[in-house]
């Protein structure tokens, strides 16, 4: 498999948006796990992953975004997947994992949910 391309990541708020594209696997985990660590980093809020142009994820890269999930909930803060592949989303269902996330059908969606809900970021 080969690499994903993931964009420049974007704020929205406290929110920093990051849209992965291509690939997610063994392969690309590298630049996965540093794509997600510098949005993460980039605002002081939760993040949205926008997963609407990947077209292959694998295990490796599920576990990734479980990563990424956790560390943002001990500070308090969100991530926000963004799912229309319906095999993508049963990746998902059939890992177990589901529950974990939160989950919008479309990019406009999550980012109603941000303004809606307006998540603060826990200070230390």
């Amino acid at each position: 498999m080969g690499p994903a391309n993931a964009s420049a990541v974007t704020a929205f708020g406290q929110f920093s948006v990051l849209a992965v594209s291509g690939e997610a696997d063994l392969a690309s985990a590298p630049r996965l796990a540093g794509d997600l660590e510098a949005a993460a980093a980039a605002t002081p809020g939760g993040l949205v992953l926008d997963l609407t142009a990947l077209e292959f994820m694998d295990s490796t890269a599920l576990c990734l975004l479980l990563g990424a999930r956790q560390r943002l909930a001990e500070d308090g803060r969100e991530l926000i997947v963004v799912v229309t592949d319906r095999h993508l989303q049963r990746l998902f269902e059939i890992s177990g994992l589901a529950p974990y996330f939160r989950f919008a059908d479309s990019l406009e969606a999550a980012m109603r949910w941000v303004v809606t809900e307006r998540p603060v970021a826990r200070v230390a």
